[in-house]
């Protein structure tokens, strides 16, 4: 994947993020600034194809240094899959990688990357052009996540 220097957005994807007027997204699920913080964590790792690989919650604490828990990423990507701004399309099983806990212990894991689709009537890259074929994709993606 590739990221990108610009991504576009729009008015009505705006719309639904400062009402978050979601009927199945209402008063202790609206969105936080740790959320908004998670989602403009995402959007600086957009591909051209509107997805972004993210590591494992433990590696964007220390590593991307976001200033959030990983209980609040944790609970941030959920809530944002809820409000279907997000949608987790792959997750791919690295090889092993030696870590050093915070008190210094070496120890061997596996580094996972997760790929999130982004929804495109929020934010999109690639030209208006590509934009109903990116809407038409994340409508089928959501559609075969629904009916599981």
């Amino acid at each position: 994947m590739k990221n990108i220097n610009w991504f576009a957005t729009t008015i009505e994807g705006m719309e639904n993020l400062y009402k978050c007027n979601y009927s199945k997204f209402k008063g202790e699920n609206n969105l936080t600034s740790s959320d908004y913080r998670l989602l403009f964590y995402l959007l600086s790792k957009i591909d051209d194809n509107n997805m972004a690989e993210v590591e494992k919650y433990e590696n964007i604490v220390k590593k991307d240094k976001i200033g959030l828990s990983i209980r609040k990423i944790s609970e941030g990507f959920k809530k944002l899959i809820k409000a279907e701004i997000i949608i987790k399309v792959k997750t791919k099983y690295m090889d092993m990688i030696e870590t050093t806990t915070d008190t210094g212990e070496i120890k061997n894991e596996r580094n996972v990357i997760k790929t999130y689709f982004i929804n495109p009537r929020y934010f999109y890259t690639g030209g208006k052009e590509n934009l109903i074929n990116k809407k038409k994709y994340f409508d089928d993606i959501l559609g075969k996540k629904l009916s599981k």
